[in-house]
C-alpha cells in the first residue's frame, strides 16, 4: 500500500466523481471549502472527502464503491 491520499469527490445526477487529489488532508479540506462556497456553489452534501492509497486504482475503486451503493 502506498502512502496516504486523499480525494474531494461529487456527487453529479446521483454518481460519485473525483474532483480534486492531494497528500495534505487540509489542501483537499480548502478546496471542499472554496466548492461550497465559492466557484462551483456546490451543496456540502454534494462532496465527500475519502482518503486511500494514492495510487489511481485504489481511488477509482474506492469512487466505485460508492456508486454501487
Amino acid at each position: 500500500m502506498g502512502h496516504r491520499y486523499h480525494t474531494l469527490i461529487s456527487r453529479q445526477d446521483g454518481q460519485w466523481a473525483i474532483e480534486f487529489g492531494d497528500y495534505s488532508r487540509r489542501t483537499v479540506q480548502d478546496e471542499l471549502e472554496d466548492m461550497v462556497g465559492g466557484y462551483m456553489d456546490i451543496k456540502r452534501s454534494n462532496l465527500r472527502i475519502i482518503t486511500t492509497s494514492d495510487d489511481q486504482a485504489s481511488i477509482e475503486a474506492a469512487v466505485a464503491e460508492l456508486n454501487r451503493r
